[in-house]
């Protein structure tokens, strides 16, 4: 419920960081999305299973949605607005099922992590949906 908020209260940009992000988390936690707000999400195993779900998504709701794929990521965390952070002990797929934390960082920390992170966003690789049957 508390990441729920959290993502609601964005009003620019939601950049999601987790390598084991799915399709399920999509659909909790970004299903009523805020308005004019572009979602980016940097994830690892599953990125291409999330299309599905942005695909329908975007349709939907009109939001620009971004999915890039990393082997270089162990941290799991909410970036809202470049400037608020996050980071979760459990994936993000699993908040609400196991005892985890989401602990927000003090804003010169949070800066720092999202000035790593948007590195590690220009080297992923971008993930294309799967063409339609």
């Amino acid at each position: 419920k508390d990441l729920k908020n959290i993502i609601a209260n964005s009003s620019q940009d939601i950049f999601l960081i987790d390598p084991y992000f799915d399709g399920a988390t999509f659909e909790a936690y970004l299903s009523e999305p805020p308005e004019n707000v572009s979602i980016r999400i940097l994830a690892g195993t599953y990125s291409k299973d999330i299309h599905e779900y942005v695909k329908k998504h975007s349709a939907e709701f009109k939001t620009q949605i971004d999915i890039r794929k990393s082997s270089e990521l162990h941290d799991r965390l909410v970036i809202i607005d470049q400037d608020a952070c996050w980071i979760s002990g459990q994936s993000i797929k699993d908040a609400g099922s196991k005892t985890t934390y989401l602990i927000p960082l003090t804003l010169p920390i949070a800066q720092k992590k999202y000035e790593v992170y948007a590195k590690l966003w220009e080297n992923a690789c971008l993930i294309q949906p799967s063409s339609s049957k």
